[in-house]
């Protein structure tokens, strides 16, 4: 293995860049892609961590890690047996890479209906066009930890759903 070029340390794990914004650079365009990033008078220009941690350490049904304005990162745990959100979404792109577990994932051309299914494990990625109704099942007998790529952003900035219960709930509300 060729040893990496000398140069500024890496950042430690979970590592966020901010930088110092004035109010009237968070104001531009419509404020919503700098309100979803913004915190304490900073911006956060992108994310930078050791997402392998990140995600086997989340303890949450879904974290959203990172929301910038064409992408969003998220970390999620399936219990045993349990499943993502038959449906998907269907007019974003998505990535998944499993860091731990067993799953299954249904591919579909409408809802509800499934054309394809893959049996995956840990270390493999799904990319999920938009247009392509998708689920991912649990078939392991220990939590699945995975960590998603939206584009373009899917939930809140920030969002915490401790249960897939309150990730229900939060989306009916949401669709109203």
């Amino acid at each position: 293995m060729v040893p990496a070029p000398a140069g500024p340390p890496a950042p430690p794990a979970s590592a966020r860049a901010w930088e110092p914004v004035s109010d009237a650079s968070s104001r531009r365009g419509t404020g919503d892609e700098y309100a979803r990033r913004e915190r304490g008078g900073m911006t956060m220009l992108g994310w930078v961590g050791d997402i392998e941690s990140t995600t086997l350490e989340n303890g949450t049904f879904r974290t959203v890690v990172f929301t910038g304005e064409h992408a969003q990162l998220t970390v999620m745990r399936l219990g045993p047996r349990g499943g993502h959100r038959p449906g998907g979404a269907p007019r974003d792109g998505q990535f998944i890479r499993i860091e731990r577990g067993k799953a299954r994932i249904e591919f579909g051309r409408a809802e509800g209906r499934i054309d394809a299914t893959y049996d995956v494990e840990n270390d493999w990625a799904i990319v999920i066009p938009a247009g392509v109704w998708h689920n991912v099942v649990n078939t392991g007998t220990e939590e699945l930890k995975l960590y998603s790529i939206y584009s373009p952003p899917e939930h809140p900035a920030g969002t915490i759903h401790r249960t897939k219960a309150e990730a229900a709930a939060a989306e009916r509300s949401h669709k109203r």
